[in-house]
């Protein structure tokens, strides 16, 4: 599935004489960034440099953006497109992206049966030898790497809920207005909008209108998705294999009908990361379960999850001296309500420009405008092209 993407920078400098014809500013004065995710933050960061004197608001509902969320432990696979923009953006300083993540050439795979029989490590093959090494890096991490080399000037709105977005012809400017949780009210104008706000947009939806999306299909598009917090040293086959941070693991489990079978997907993980990063470090890992909506593992309660596992995964543990989860992991995953896996789309429209209009415009980038599901690979690499 490729998808036609507008570089952003490239719609900053054109964007008016794309949809109206008019001349574009080729200075934006204020610029407002909704969402610091991956797109989000990477947009500030190329914004910063190419225009050092406009005024530039990054807004996302989350209070703590980079903070770890069991919910979106997942990993990014960052290729030769996404280093394109982490090379010229985020190298200079102390930390990088090789120094956070674990390669590809020195990815393995190890597959435990629910027999005392695992496979051996075995390589990825390595598809073309003269692409640039991709690498494979914590979300949490990723997200804090772009902070680090986020320039001080960018002003931060966290915890915002972005309600309302339109465009004030009186002053010529697009109006952002939020709230935090307590009620406290915000407001920004903005010469440039820029929706980095994911799948749901709100920037979209409020500029570009709720039937601006269309839709695709895939077979990915549905699945459900949870995550097992693993300890990051956790043992299999009663203490027997002792594995590690640095290489995968598909764990099979026992059962065998429709709506029990299940398998865990451990993807490699770079110990040292969270140091390099200033975060506290981590002792878990993420085990995905990926499956469909009518599985029995997501309708669990805490003590039905402890003897499904126990059942389903004999190679682990899941109580006593080797268990791979510590306590109340089973209770937070069957409380957690985890993600669906979106179907592909895509905005019908990138950009726009204010009706009649004017020296001011609204771009989408990131999930904002494309999404895809994990199966194609597409995401993060996509929305750094954006960028």
């Amino acid at each position: 599935m490729i998808f036609a993407v507008t570089i952003l920078v490239t719609v900053i400098s054109h964007y008016i004489a794309l949809v109206s014809g008019l001349a574009a500013p080729k200075h934006p004065s204020s610029i407002a960034i909704i969402g610091a995710g991956p797109a989000g933050l990477a947009s500030s960061i190329a914004l910063a440099r190419k225009f050092p004197s406009a005024s530039i608001s990054l807004l996302d509902s989350n209070p703590t953006p980079s903070e770890y969320d069991p919910t979106r432990s997942f990993l990014y696979l960052v290729d030769s497109r996404g280093q394109d923009f982490t090379d010229e953006y985020l190298s200079s300083g102390p930390v990088s992206l090789p120094s956070i993540s674990v390669p590809q050439t020195d990815f393995k795979l190890q597959i435990l049966p629910p027999s005392s029989h695992p496979s051996p490590p075995r390589s990825l093959p390595i598809v073309n030898a003269n692409r640039a090494t991709p690498y494979w890096v914590q979300r949490g991490h990723f997200v804090r790497l772009c902070e680090t080399y986020l320039p001080s000037s960018v002003e931060r709105f966290d915890g915002c809920d972005v309600e309302r977005v339109f465009y004030d012809g009186g002053e010529g400017r697009y109006v952002i207005e939020a709230a935090k949780p307590g009620g406290e009210r915000v407001e920004v104008r903005a010469q440039l909008v820029v929706g980095a706000d994911g799948i749901n947009s709100k920037v979209r939806e409020e500029v570009f209108g709720p039937s601006s999306v269309k839709v695709l299909r895939s077979p990915a598009g549905g699945l459900s998705f949870k995550a097992l917090q693993l300890k990051e040293n956790f043992t299999a086959y009663e203490g027997e294999l002792s594995t590690s941070p640095g290489m995968a693991y598909a764990i099979r489990s026992s059962a065998e009908g429709y709506s029990s079978k299940l398998s865990l997907g451990v993807l490699p993980v770079l110990p040292s990361a969270s140091e390099a990063l200033g975060l506290p470090p981590s002792p878990y890992r993420a085990a995905s379960i990926i499956t469909r909506q009518d599985h029995d593992v997501l309708s669990l309660g805490a003590e039905a999850a402890e003897a499904f596992f126990t059942d389903s995964f004999p190679q682990l543990r899941f109580s006593g001296p080797h268990s791979c989860v510590s306590g109340g992991e089973l209770s937070r995953l069957s409380g957690s309500k985890g993600v669906t896996f979106p179907h592909p789309q895509r905005a019908r429209r990138l950009v726009t420009s204010p009706p009649g209009g004017g020296d001011a415009g609204v771009v989408l980038v990131g999930d904002s405008a494309h999404a895809f599901p994990p199966d194609i690979g597409q995401g993060v690499n996509a929305a750094l092209v954006d960028v």
